[in-house]
């Protein structure tokens, strides 16, 4: 009775009107950025986004896929993607530096604008296989280049950058910022995977230049070994014992991230290969095992002495989990005994037209070009041009008018209409089964007190926006309010 009442209560958007949000898809520039027309664009990128995600959970017909494929929305859906990306790049670091508190809530926004078309792209890759037989080359080329920026990414990551603050530091905005950018570029990257095993899976499907871009221009198998040493979705951190306690009677536990948070890994889950993982092995047995890779791939001496090193952790649990592997395993134990000879043995010549991506120079181009005919960019970085021209919109904007939009961006996230895609609770810190809730936003939940203090930090801003509503009503002011509590259920 509970999953047909939610069922019912859900508010989603139909595919009849999700076909007019498709239509009004289109390329985007840098500048638009923060625009009241890229405010429009990104509630109809969340709204699809939401359904896409419904869809799947709930096992419908999933039509927002299909209608940006057969609308032939995937290009300027990936080129928004690459716009965002640069922005975050290269227009943020500049905003960084002068940020103020009232804004920072905007920027929580503009930041998650890439992780939005991320999502979308993870499902149409995973669940349409017709976007590999409509898609243009360059399209596909794009999109492996995007992903291994971000394969990239977490072969550079380190544990401690997510560390938590002692208690009682101050986090200035712009650390709160930096820290949330890092959060996201994270989940980000775990996607990004998602999509790059899809598009392996796929591998017969997809032209011969975009295999070679995958096997010779980033050698991703190279790539995943790393990812493989590096397990950065795993992570070892002090926890607070089961009493809630702190101090000396803190132990030392692992995090898995699954699901877009991190949960805390019990003992009776610690065979159980994470999906991040799971991921990785796919896209190895994928780009190891097909023989249009094995007639692509050239083994050399560096390559192989880094291959063989997936031995070790290819264990008989593993194959066990995922039972393909036991090819992949028979694979690197040939391997691991063939001498290759310098720039011959097992080297080819095939001769393949590798096809350049074009989208995000031109779009770095384009923005080049716009603002040097600007009055009063002239003669600036035209990344810090940028920057000023979105702090000018943003101070024109009267506070009112902030948090209004402020309100319509967290209207999306109304749990009401998400309850279909959450697990039971877990705490927002450290991923355990969660009782209780913030007393002020309703939306994060924690298993204690003392996670709930540690989080706070990062959970202020979004905790602020979302009760702003109830707050104003009573008269209140958000700047400077105190903690929220933890009530129980």
């Amino acid at each position: 009775m509970l999953q047909s009442r939610r069922n019912d209560d859900h508010q989603g958007v139909s595919a009849e009107e999700a076909d007019p949000v498709v239509d009004e898809l289109s390329c985007l520039q840098i500048d638009e950025i923060g625009s009241d027309s890229w405010s429009r664009l990104h509630k109809c990128l969340e709204k699809l986004n939401i359904q896409a995600h419904l869809n799947v959970q709930l096992g419908t017909e999933e039509f927002v896929s299909d209608l940006i494929i057969k609308k032939e929305k995937m290009r300027p859906l990936i080129q928004i993607l690459l716009v965002s990306e640069i922005w975050k790049a290269k227009v943020f670091p500049h905003i960084l530096r002068h940020v103020k508190s009232e804004y920072v809530t905007t920027l929580y926004f503009t930041l998650f604008h890439e992780a939005t078309i991320v999502n979308i792209l993870d499902v149409i890759f995973n669940v349409s296989s017709d976007v590999f037989a409509t898609s243009e080359d360059d399209l596909l080329v794009e999109v492996v280049d995007y992903c291994m920026r971000k394969v990239a990414f977490l072969n550079s990551w380190e544990d401690h950058e997510l560390d938590d603050k002692p208690e009682d530091a101050k986090v200035s905005d712009e650390e709160q910022l930096r820290r949330h950018r890092r959060e996201l570029d994270f989940s980000i990257s775990i996607s990004a995977l998602s999509i790059l095993r899809s598009i392996t899976d796929h591998i017969t499907d997809v032209p011969v230049s975009v295999v070679g871009r995958i096997l010779k221009t980033h050698d991703v198998i190279c790539s995943c070994v790393m990812l493989m040493e590096k397990t950065p979705w795993i992570r070892r951190i002090e926890m607070p014992n089961s009493s809630g306690n702190t101090g000396r009677s803190k132990r030392v536990g692992l995090l898995k991230f699954e699901k877009g948070q991190w949960k805390e890994l019990a003992k009776e889950e610690a065979h159980i290969i994470p999906k991040v993982e799971a991921q990785v092995w796919l896209i190895l047995y994928n780009l190891m095992i097909e023989p249009v890779c094995r007639q692509v791939y050239e083994y050399t001496t560096s390559n192989q002495s880094t291959i063989v090193k997936l031995k070790p952790y290819l264990t008989q649990m593993v194959v066990d989990q995922i039972p393909p592997l036991v090819d992949l395993l028979r694979h690197l134990e040939e391997l691991s005994i063939t001498n290759i000879a310098p720039h011959s043995a097992m080297s080819r010549s095939h001769l393949l037209i590798e096809q350049v991506p074009m989208i995000r120079s031109e779009i770095i181009d384009s923005i080049r070009e716009r603002m040097k005919e600007r009055k009063g960019a002239i003669g600036k970085d035209v990344w810090k041009a940028v920057a000023d021209q979105f702090m000018a919109h943003l101070e024109k904007t009267s506070s009112k008018d902030r948090l209004e939009a402020a309100k319509s961006f967290a209207e999306l996230y109304d749990l009401s209409q998400l309850d279909l895609l959450l697990d039971d609770p877990k705490c927002g810190k450290c991923g355990q089964l969660a009782t209780q809730r913030c007393s002020r936003c309703k939306m994060e939940w924690y298993c204690g007190r003392a996670c709930q203090v540690n989080s706070w930090t990062a959970h202020k801003p979004i905790c602020d926006l979302l009760s702003s509503d109830a707050a104003s009503r009573a008269g209140e002011h958000l700047p400077g309010k105190p903690s929220p509590r933890i009530v129980q259920l």
